[in-house]
């Protein structure tokens, strides 16, 4: 026999309790539902974990928040690891013209270097710039590196995706195992890789992520995002995929199609 509990009008994202995603081990940081259906913005869901901090007026619609660089976003408390995971389901309306509409979905672009004083290339998901393009956009993941001198400059590694409408629900993973990087566009079954060279080291930023800006005044970019998740290890393609599958299936009930 099965019991089940059926509750009307309830809303799971609201709710952490017995919350467990299809990959959950002690690398899971963050995982946020966004939307005035999911209870608190900036609720971690991650069991015992802090929360974000909602930093200026982001809007609220029922299933996903809309943020602005700079001004609207959620400061979490996760820092950057030398691998990691980051997962995110998003769309932008901007024109990304140029710095200014430039959309940050998730970053610490823009902080110092741990242990230094320099400026740090750290870690982003962002779309870079195509004058006069909208809604076609470069994505790109950054992750930063330098050549282990104290003080030495950072350098930009990055994978790059031309989505065709970045105004359409996307599900995009960055993974960082070692050397290898890997962004994802899992919406549009498509990936591209780099890798850091033998002689260059991680270039980590003592800045947290922020969702829906980075730690530079430059960027103010605007962005939808219904979730988001921060994990401190990077994951293979059957774990990303494992994810999609979770995520798409849990918004095409949500009428968001990923």
């Amino acid at each position: 026999m099965t019991l089940a509990l059926v509750s009307p009008g309830a809303s799971f994202e609201a709710s952490n309790i017995g919350f467990i995603p299809p990959i959950a081990d002690a690398s899971l940081k963050l995982w946020h539902f966004f939307g005035s259906a999911a209870g608190p913005l900036g609720k971690n869901l991650v069991v015992g974990a802090p929360d974000s901090v909602v930093v200026g007026s982001p809007v609220l619609s029922p299933r996903y928040a809309s943020f602005k660089g700079v001004t609207n976003y959620l400061q979490t408390p996760v820092s950057q690891t030398g691998d990691f995971t980051i997962i995110a389901v998003m769309r932008s309306t901007d024109t990304f013209a140029d710095d200014s509409h430039r959309p940050m979905f998730i970053s610490n672009y823009g902080g110092t270097r741990l242990n230094d004083t320099v400026p740090c290339v750290g870690v982003s998901l962002y779309v870079d710039m195509t004058p006069s393009a909208a809604p076609v956009g470069h994505l790109e993941g950054m992750s930063g590196i330098y050549d282990g001198t104290p003080g030495g400059a950072s350098q930009t590694g990055f994978g790059q995706l031309t989505i065709a409408d970045m105004t359409q629900w996307r599900c995009v993973v960055v993974s960082k195992i070692g050397a290898t990087r890997i962004l994802y566009d899992l919406t549009g079954n498509a990936s591209n890789s780099w890798f850091q060279p033998a002689n260059m080291l991680d270039d980590i930023s003592s800045a947290k992520f922020r969702i829906g800006s980075s730690w530079g005044q430059q960027f103010k970019g605007i962005c939808d995002m219904a979730m988001a998740a921060l994990y401190s290890r990077g994951m293979t393609l059957a774990e990303v995929t494992t994810l999609y599958t979770f995520l798409k299936q849990f918004y095409a009930r949500r009428n968001i199609a990923i």
